[in-house]
């Protein structure tokens, strides 16, 4: 069964992974603190009049250690954003592979999302 989410008129899908931290003790059970669930979708921003694609990790349980918004290009991490009590985003990452202002372009296309 796909679930589809719409925006602006375009349909995507979310994705629920869920990643297991490994450990070196054989059969080991991990506490369910140890998980890392994250929603991960694609969007799409106008850049200099071409639409450039950009791959979203939204880490559901955020505990601060990490940015809450992760952003990659074609498997490059290129930027990560924390929100503030206002759903704001602002840069907490940014390694310089991608302008400043492009991210800028993909905070404000996210915030558009409200989510």
């Amino acid at each position: 069964m796909r679930h589809l989410k719409r925006h602006q008129g375009k349909e995507f899908t979310p994705l629920l992974l869920i990643c297991f931290i490994t450990t070196n003790t054989p059969y080991s059970l991990l506490p369910i603190d140890k998980f890392t669930i994250m929603e991960k979708f694609e969007i799409s921003v106008l850049i200099n009049n071409e639409h450039q694609h950009f791959e979203i990790r939204d880490y559901i349980h955020h505990d601060g250690e990490k940015c809450k918004y992760e952003i990659f290009k074609d498997g490059q991490f290129i930027g990560g954003f924390e929100p503030d009590h206002h759903k704001i985003l602002h840069i907490c990452k940014n390694p310089g592979i991608v302008p400043e202002d492009t991210l800028h372009l993909i905070a404000e296309q996210l915030e558009g999302y409200n989510i």
